[in-house]
């Protein structure tokens, strides 16, 4: 039986993965709402470093920016090939 054992950055992490992955969801059907979340989230964390005076939110904005990259990549090859219809509005 082979054991996967995840060691993410910190307890967040998680969260950060699931909201990046939810703005790449909701980019097939409402692309500028779902880059404005991105936006949004990568404000907040860049007001959240200044207010705390140290830098976790930079990496907390790329682990949600990457799989939201990653799932938008994914979305746009399913399109091309016919399995998935987008519609921006």
């Amino acid at each position: 039986m082979i054991k996967l054992k995840l060691k993410l950055r910190k307890w967040t992490s998680l969260i950060h993965y699931i909201y990046g992955a939810g703005c790449a969801l909701m980019a097939v059907k409402c692309f500028p709402a779902s880059l404005s979340l991105i936006l949004l989230f990568a404000l907040y964390e860049y007001w959240d470093d200044h207010r705390a005076r140290d830098s976790e939110g930079v990496d907390d904005f790329w682990e949600a920016f990457a799989v939201y990259s990653i799932g938008l990549l994914i979305a746009l090859i399913l399109d091309y090939a016919g399995i998935l219809s987008i519609s921006w509005k």
